[in-house]
C-alpha cells in the first residue's frame, strides 16, 4: 500500500476492515497516521469487531493474543 501511495496521486487507499483486537490500539493508530501522511490524506481505515473464535483462530499454535 505504501508503494501505491508513493506512485499515485489520485487513487484513494483503504485497508478493507482491520480487526480491532489484532494489534494494539497504539500500533494501529501509528500505522494509520503514517499511511495518512504518506498518501497525502487519501488513506481510509476500516475498523471492525469480531468474536473470540476469530481472535483465537488468529494466534500462532494456540498462543495467547499479543496484548490480551
Amino acid at each position: 500500500m505504501t508503494f501505491l501511495a508513493a506512485r499515485t496521486s489520485r487513487i484513494r487507499l483503504a485497508t478493507g476492515i482491520a480487526q480491532l483486537g489484532a494489534r494494539t490500539p497504539a500500533l494501529l493508530a501509528m500505522t494509520a497516521m503514517s499511511m495518512q501522511a504518506l498518501s497525502g490524506g487519501r488513506f481510509l481505515l476500516g475498523l471492525g469487531t469480531s468474536g473470540p473464535q476469530v481472535m483465537e483462530a488468529g494466534t500462532v499454535s494456540g498462543s495467547a493474543p499479543r496484548w490480551g
